[in-house]
């Protein structure tokens, strides 16, 4: 079984966060059913975030992001407006490279039209 960790961008406005969330959810349920064994710390910690009140920084979640890195195969990078700028996706590159985690960088315009 490969397990995949799907990295993204999360920080931004309220509007930003959310509309993030929902693309990167529509990926990760498009890869479960798909039959992949995938998991998005922005899945997973956006309604966290909004029903109980934890931060949404990289700073606040870094160890728990990096430890699930470690448990993971292959990180995909969803390339969405944001990625390179991202202090949390870099982290999580840099991480992944230093424990030789093959990385691979993911296009939304090649997956958009099939997770709609």
């Amino acid at each position: 079984m490969t397990v995949i960790y799907v990295a993204s961008p999360y920080s931004g406005t309220v509007e930003e966060r959310s509309e993030r969330y929902q693309e990167v959810m529509k990926y990760v349920a498009w890869l479960i059913k798909g039959g992949h064994t995938a998991f998005s710390p922005i899945v997973h910690s956006h309604t966290l975030s909004i029903e109980h009140d934890t931060p949404s920084n990289f700073e606040f979640w870094q160890n728990y992001c990096l430890d699930l890195i470690d448990m993971c195969d292959i990180i995909y990078v969803l390339t969405m407006d944001g990625w390179q700028d991202s202090v949390g996706v870099q982290g999580e590159i840099a991480h992944a490279t230093r424990k030789n985690i093959l990385v691979k960088f993911i296009d939304p315009s090649d997956y958009s039209e099939i997770i709609k």
